[in-house]
């Protein structure tokens, strides 16, 4: 018999050990392999139940619903979550109770259950704690980090994932159901790879997200690296890398099907609709979307599914299906409605369980309960109203001005009516050059002198909300400012004892704070700061109108600017093209266009004009002996002496290396244009000094006249060019006509 019970024993410790052994393989399958990890976890479930292993049935109730969360399958993972908490709780099981309580964080999270998803991850931080489990607490982290993110606080959920981040780099980790730590980092530099694409940050995205897809594959993390081309892929949507995204997603669409990856699955549809829709193709975006929506709807996944919805209704609106955008929009406005009913829900449950009272009493309550109630909800709903009006009226000043004085007046005025205040305070942020420019108004209505500081004051309340993106009130300024600044100085500080500050965002920016100041302690009350915070918005959409205003006038100017230096260098480019450029003069380009207005004048008025062609004689010997540079320079020089020869009317054009063409216009007879030959050559006779050197030029000039010698320009360059060779043959330095009966040579 004893034998026997040995065996037993043997046999049941073995089987024991098998079963923790498959429950520690489906922990590790379940984010990689979660088809994989439940089927495990089933294995686990089965034997415990045979030999009555309550722990052993509890573990494998975690792995069975922290699988299924993976393949969508999220009532079945509550179940699992619930029954091995039945078992963890009562025995103070506080790691594991960390663990499950993490992953019914991350089911709310994907049910779009805020509170809930919050609430369950603070737990699972608390008992992490307690056991000193600090990847489970990094994980909880996460989830909460990624709610922040998710409600558009991002540098909020970046100080959760950096908080993790310090966990894990810590030392003396201890583990139970361990999370192994490449791939809690993985997770969680993923995690601020996708809050920095959401700032718009993208380089410094893909910096983050790349290390996280190197710990993935050293953990051989098959989700994570999913999640992270899905990642990379938006990077590329983002940068109109359109062919790039699709060839992420479709890699990481591959890898999902592979590992039965069904949430991940979902997460890429619409990833690819979102490219689909970015390149125009709505209808195959709206392809993906219904096919995403089906499942979303089958597994009650509500916070994909309302940005389907919200995704499809633009695409109908742009498509001019308007029922069809207006019945998703509501579909979308429906599942925000219903996470919030759920919250009232939730709390009225729990009223109800903590007071309950005899039925007789509560009857004999409800009536006077109805008429305080009555009362309370009129006094709400008026004071709801008014606020509402001067939120109204802000946003009617907002759209029909862009200037911010007005709109701090509006919003100074209204808030008086409604919250004590002595002063009203908004703070503009200018990162260009780390500087807050101040807008105080006093109770009066009166503008206090505009005054600017460091972004890096530490005196400053409205400079320490800025840099936090964080909101501030203090009741009693006296006690409580030492947490905040150093010496509360600004602001007229030292006279007030309450203030309220909430900071303001534009485009994941912080780019101010606005508040009030109150010389009465405990002035400000949650409800002031939430309506503070609504008012805070419509400021924020001011300012950053306003900056986008300047920014066109600042563009436009600099656009007017850039269009008259392009003139200027068009007319500079243009006077090169149309000039030598070694003498200024014109070159053979603009003199054949003005010769044919010299020509048209002359036909139209019946005048005669002149063409000289003239070469230097003895230039080449120059250039040989002195070298191209003094040969330039006298170049120089014989320009300028020719061009003062001739009229101011005239024109001179350099059209060779030491050749130049003169139109003589408006010349009555041969006479004229000879004196102007002769002075041509007389202004040649001075010598050229170049350095140290002397060098003596001559001139030889051919001059042919309109019409006698020619009725088009080419003709009469041809005909003047004869009559110079013929000079340069015969004497040289001197002048001659055309023969109107020789042919040009």
């Amino acid at each position: 018999m004893q034998v026997l019970l040995k065996k037993n024993f043997v046999n049941s410790k073995s089987i024991i050990s098998k079963i923790d052994e498959y429950n520690i393989q489906s922990w590790e399958y379940a984010p990689s392999e979660p088809a994989k990890s439940l089927e495990i976890a089933r294995k686990a479930l089965e034997l415990s139940d045979n030999i009555h292993y309550t722990k052993g049935t509890a573990y494998a109730n975690l792995n069975y619903g922290w699988s299924n969360y993976f393949l969508s399958s999220l009532d079945d993972a509550e179940q699992g979550i619930h029954e091995a908490l039945n078992y963890f709780s009562p025995h103070n099981n506080n790691d594991a109770q960390a663990s499950a309580f993490m992953i019914l964080g991350v089911i709310e999270k994907e049910r779009g259950r805020f509170n809930k998803a919050l609430d369950n991850s603070k737990k699972s931080i608390e008992l992490a704690r307690l056991s000193g489990l600090k990847d489970r607490e990094a994980a909880a982290l996460n989830t909460i980090g990624e709610l922040m993110c998710g409600s558009g606080n991002t540098l909020e959920g970046l100080e959760y994932y950096q908080q993790a981040i310090k966990l894990i780099e810590s030392p003396d980790k201890q583990r139970a159901v361990s999370i192994s730590t490449p791939e809690i980092e993985s997770v969680t530099y993923s995690n601020i790879g996708e809050a920095y694409i959401l700032r718009g940050e993208l380089n410094t995205a893909l910096g983050y997200l790349e290390l996280a897809q190197h710990l993935a594959r050293e953990s051989g993390t098959f989700g994570i690296e999913i999640k992270v081309l899905k990642q990379m892929a938006e990077i590329n949507r983002l940068q109109g890398l359109y062919t790039e995204a699709k060839s992420l997603l479709r890699q990481a669409d591959e890898m999902a099907r592979r590992c039965g990856q069904i949430l991940y699955q979902m997460d890429i549809q619409m990833a690819l609709a979102r490219v689909h829709t970015s390149q125009g193709q709505n209808r195959r975006a709206m392809e993906l979307l219904n096919r995403t929506v089906r499942n979303c709807e089958k597994c009650g996944l509500y916070s994909k599914l309302q940005e389907c919805y919200s995704h499809r209704s633009r695409i109908h609106e742009s498509l001019g299906i308007f029922n069809k955008a207006l019945e998703d929009l509501k579909k979308s406005n429906c599942l925000n409605d219903a996470s919030c009913a759920d919250r009232i829900a939730q709390s009225i449950h729990d009223v109800y369980k903590t007071f309950e009272v005899e039925q007789a009493r509560k009857e004999a309550e409800i009536f006077h309960l109805r008429n305080v109630e009555l009362r309370s909800e009129h006094e709400k709903l008026e004071q709801a109203t008014r606020r509402m009006g001067a939120v109204i009226e802000i946003g009617k000043v907002i759209a029909v001005s862009m200037d911010i004085e007005s709109a701090a007046m509006i919003a100074h005025k209204r808030l008086l009516e409604l919250i004590d205040a002595h002063e009203f305070v908004l703070a503009i942020a200018h990162e260009e050059d780390g500087t807050i420019e101040f807008i105080s108004i006093l109770k009066n209505g009166k503008f206090k002198q505009t005054s600017t500081i460091s972004m890096d004051d530490t005196n400053s309340f409205a400079a320490w909300v800025i840099r936090n993106n964080k909101t501030l009130r203090l009741d009693d300024i006296p006690r409580q400012y030492k947490k905040y600044v150093e010496e509360p100085l600004l602001f007229s500080i030292k006279r007030a004892l309450s203030i309220a500050l909430v900071p303001l965002q534009a485009d994941s920016r912080t780019i101010g704070a606005m508040g009030l100041l109150s010389k009465v302690p405990g002035a400000y009350s949650d409800d002031d700061i939430r309506f503070i915070r609504v008012l805070g918005v419509f400021l924020a959409v001011a300012i950053h109108n306003n900056r986008t205003r300047s920014e066109l006038i600042r563009l436009n100017t600099e656009l007017r600017n850039e269009k008259q230096s392009l003139e200027e260098l068009n007319g500079t480019m243009k006077i090169l093209a149309n000039h030598d450029g070694l003498t200024g003069l014109a070159n053979r380009t603009l003199l054949d266009e003005l010769s044919e207005s010299v020509i048209e004048n002359a036909k139209r008025y019946s005048r005669q004009f002149a063409v000289l062609y003239m070469d230097l004689d003895n230039f080449k010997p120059i250039n040989d002996s002195l070298g191209h540079d003094s040969g330039d320079a006298v170049l120089v020089e014989v320009a300028r002496r020719l061009k003062k020869s001739i009229r101011s009317s005239d024109i001179i054009a350099r059209v060779g290396g030491d050749e130049f063409i003169a139109v003589l216009q408006n010349v009555d007879t041969p006479e004229t244009a000879q004196n102007i030959a002769e002075k041509l050559i007389n202004g040649m006779q001075r010598p050229i000094r170049v350095g140290k050197d002397t060098v003596r030029l001559g001139i030889s000039i051919g001059i042919a006249l309109y019409p006698l010698h020619g009725e088009d320009f080419n003709s009469l360059c041809r005909n003047a060019d004869n009559a110079m060779y013929q000079v340069k043959q015969d004497r040289k330095n001197w002048y001659a006509f055309a023969d109107k009966n020789k042919k040009s040579r």
